[in-house]
């Protein structure tokens, strides 16, 4: 059984490879991000895809983000599911010329693959739970999460460092036969992050991030050492202009587990994300 996990796909957040990019944020940014999990014991193969869409107005960004999940777990055949869909909102306040907080909040829409005590394709319920090990709550079918966080970065001479944690209060709102996340689900998903931008169009970033369970759901009842699950995560992402208040930036990440239990599952990620801007300020 998998559990609830990072929740970095569920935040609604800027590509952390964009960390020194620009100065200037998009009026409107469109992304697909793809995330493959690979991880033992037993074998799994798990694909995330999301499709985000934002628009800025001043200070305040909404947000909206579909997807759909992918997985094999041997000896299970491949089977697939749609996600949760999030909307959200991000405020922005800058602090000073180097410092600028980002207030975020919003809610997953509970109408997932595999929700409910009768759903039409239950074994897409196994791919959604595997895809909650990073994409948090939005892949958990039966749970309304309405989730509140900050983003704080400070940046100069293109070096950038951020601070971010969301609280994500997971409630099971269907599916109390079948689901067995538990009734709340209650944890934070974290994360300090730094890049630096060598040039104008190219960034490297490394982050630690960390997700923490704040109650205890049925599944931490026996495994007490998966309370708290970290990650190592590093990547690289570039800007490429494609006109007048245009630009495409691809940044490619890597991550693995850092503490048990998923380091004995060998725990893995790779993610490939593509943001197009259109219209900056």
């Amino acid at each position: 059984m998998r559990k609830v996990g990072a929740g970095v796909l569920a935040a609604v957040t800027a590509s952390a490879g964009a960390v020194a990019l620009a100065a200037d944020r998009p009026r409107t940014s469109i992304s697909l991000d793809r995330s493959t999990i690979w991880q033992d014991a037993p074998d799994q193969l798990t694909g995330l895809t999301v499709l985000s869409v934002s628009r800025d107005y001043n200070s305040v960004s909404v947000v909206a983000r579909l997807g759909l999940v992918d997985d094999r777990s041997a000896p299970e055949p491949r089977i697939w599911g749609i996600a949760n869909p999030v909307v959200g909102a991000v405020f922005r306040v800058r602090l000073s010329e180097h410092v600028l907080l980002s207030l975020l909040g919003g809610t997953t829409v509970p109408v997932g693959s595999g929700g409910g005590d009768g759903p039409a394709r239950p074994e897409a319920l196994r791919a959604m739970l595997n895809g909650t090990d990073w994409g948090g709550p939005m892949f958990g079918p039966d749970h309304l999460d309405v989730y509140e966080g900050f983003r704080l970065t400070g940046s100069a001479r293109g070096f950038t460092l951020r601070l971010r944690s969301t609280l994500h209060p997971a409630v099971r709102v269907r599916g109390a036969k079948t689901d067995p996340l538990g009734p709340r689900v209650i944890f934070t998903s974290s994360g300090l992050l730094a890049g630096y931008a060598p040039g104008r169009r190219v960034s490297v970033f490394a982050e630690l991030a960390e997700t923490r369970f704040l109650n205890t759901p049925p599944f931490l009842v026996d495994a007490p050492d998966a309370r708290v699950d970290r990650y190592a995560v590093a990547g690289l992402s570039f800007d490429l202009p494609l006109g007048p208040g245009r630009s495409l930036q691809p940044t490619l990440s890597l991550a693995k587990a850092v503490d048990a239990p998923k380091t004995r599952r060998s725990f893995h990620l790779v993610e490939v994300e593509l943001v197009l801007t259109l219209g900056g300020r």
